[in-house]
């Protein structure tokens, strides 16, 4: 049983500038560069072409670019206007691009879903903890009005104000104590018995 390997290989500008490049490593003479001739013409022009040059150019010149093309474009052609560049010419391979960039789409909407799903259950679970925060703050603002008003009666008062019901509070002062004698009193002249 024998498998078969498939080997990607690479597009055909990529193995003539390969070749060419190994020429100038060999052969200094023969060039000074490889650029990337790509003529903004109509589509059955060759869209890119490596060439040798005799000089070296240190930036693109029409119709021939210094930087190579991304090496996974099939058919790589340059844009001369509005946004300069590379873009991949060949319909197969744009095909499949659009369903990579469709793919991702999906998964980043897919994700901004999920991030809205969490922050909305982070929101509602924020809000209930306020609500347990104002509740509680509410219970310690009572009982720190009650301890108050505990801590302001004098000894003996046993009345006790309720702040939640009304803001003013009622105190009771302790009246004196009447006290009554038990031995009868008589009365003598001179002030003696």
């Amino acid at each position: 049983m024998t498998e078969e390997m498939t080997t990607v290989t690479a597009p055909d500008w990529k193995q003539k500038a390969d070749k060419l490049n190994e020429i100038l490593k060999t052969n200094p003479e023969a060039g000074e560069q490889v650029v990337y001739r790509s003529r903004q013409g109509l589509n059955d022009d060759p869209v890119c072409v490596p060439e040798l040059v005799s000089e070296e150019m240190k930036a693109n010149s029409y119709p021939d670019v210094v930087t190579a093309p991304p090496t996974d474009m099939v058919s790589p052609k340059y844009s001369w206007y509005g946004d300069t560049g590379w873009f991949e010419n060949a319909t197969q391979q744009q095909g499949t691009r659009i369903t990579a960039l469709e793919n991702n789409i999906k998964a980043v909407s897919q994700s901004l879903d999920e991030l809205k799903k969490d922050k909305q259950t982070e929101v509602t679970t924020s809000q209930k903890q306020d609500e347990k925060m104002d509740q509680l703050i509410k219970l310690v603002t009572m009982t720190n009005a009650q301890v108050g008003a505990l801590m302001k009666q004098p000894a003996g008062s046993t009345t006790i104000s309720q702040p939640s019901q009304s803001t003013s509070t009622v105190t009771t002062q302790p009246t004196a104590p009447v006290t009554q004698s038990t031995q009868p009193s008589t009365v003598t002249e001179g002030g003696k018995k």
